[in-house]
């Protein structure tokens, strides 16, 4: 990539094209809808993208900063589209709309239901899913804000359920921006709280541990009822230290506003013969078996809903594609007990 300066001084163009598609064909016509300017940025370009059943378009902008930062103020800034997510709407060419505010870096947004679902990749303290009515985004009246970067008058940003410091650009991987206590009640007033967030457990080991993607399925979960992945862990794997894994976190309870759901690392198996192997470092040893490889690698797993609403993941790295299934507890014994 060259220096880590250059990924702060460039200026890029984000360009919306629409197209026609006639049946049976391929796609025409393109025509720019929307475009706009952005600072290039080391990973913080967000790129999340939902199309709403009136053909707007959710779009996840990125906090326009590289690592380090705790997003400064434009995230909070209604004026900036730095931070947010848009509303776009391609029959009305090149005007927005904000749709929510304080957004670090969402790389996927997803609908379920009457609410729409969206990771955001934290700085160090907390991985975020959060969840909204659909019908309050497209509301614009009230922007929803999830608390990233600094208001006016403020010294620290919001990071899950904590305040986080200002930290410096290109602070160590890890280090900055350094959280700096709890949120309190007062601290979370008019900011919505994550459906479900997580930090970098101890045996990660891995700076750039980060989630990757995230997904409901009320057809292939029973008792999950959100579920994540994240890359670039590295853990202890059968006595092997600093393995390359990428593990599936779940929440097992609804969204609740004003408390994040506890989030949980799930055992992954693979079935083989018709006998469930598990997977140690999670998908990473799917990406181990598909590239014949010595040890386990991340691979960047992508989870997914299939058009029957079946969950799945697309590992980046092999391209190959899994469906999911949360495996149900046999019973035991004639009284039924699991």
């Amino acid at each position: 990539f060259g220096p880590l300066i250059c990924c702060t001084s460039q200026k890029v163009y984000k360009l919306f094209y629409k197209f026609d598609l006639p049946k049976g064909g391929p796609i025409t016509n393109p025509k720019l809808f929307f475009a706009h300017e952005i600072q290039s940025t080391y990973g913080h370009d967000g790129g999340g993208m939902l199309t709403v059943p009136d053909g707007r378009i959710l779009f996840a902008v990125g906090d326009c900063l590289p690592f380090g930062w705790n997003g400064l103020h434009a995230p909070q800034d209604m004026t900036s589209h730095c931070g947010k997510i848009l509303l776009l709407d391609p029959s009305n060419p090149g005007i927005y709309e904000v749709a929510a505010a304080g957004v670090r870096n969402s790389q996927q947004i997803i609908r379920q239901g009457d609410n729409v679902v969206f990771m955001d990749i934290g700085g160090v303290t907390a991985e975020e899913v959060n969840s909204v009515p659909l019908a309050d985004l497209l509301d614009t009246n009230e922007i929803e804000n999830f608390g990233w970067g600094m208001a006016d008058g403020e010294s620290v940003a919001r990071e899950g359920t904590f305040k986080v410091n200002k930290g410096k650009v290109f602070g160590n991987f890890g280090v900055e921006p350094s959280c700096f206590d709890e949120q309190t009640e007062d601290d979370q007033d008019g900011y919505l709280l994550p459906f479900m967030q997580f930090g970098n457990p101890p045996d990660a080991g891995s700076a750039l541990f980060a989630i990757s993607s995230v997904t409901v399925s009320h057809k292939s979960f029973d008792s999950i009822k959100v579920a994540a992945t994240v890359f670039n862990e590295s853990i202890e794997v059968d006595g092997i230290p600093g393995v390359n894994a990428a593990r599936l976190i779940v929440g097992l309870e609804e969204y609740a506003e004003n408390e994040p759901t506890p989030a949980y690392f799930a055992k992954l198996y693979k079935e083989v013969g018709g006998e469930l192997v598990e997977l140690t470092a999670g998908f990473g040893n799917l990406v181990q078996d598909a590239l014949d490889l010595e040890a386990p690698s991340s691979g960047d797993p992508r989870l997914f809903q299939l058009p029957d609403g079946s969950a799945a993941v697309f590992i980046e790295r092999t391209g190959k594609f899994y469906k999911l299934e949360e495996l149900k507890p046999k019973k035991t014994g004639k009284s039924g007990k699991r």
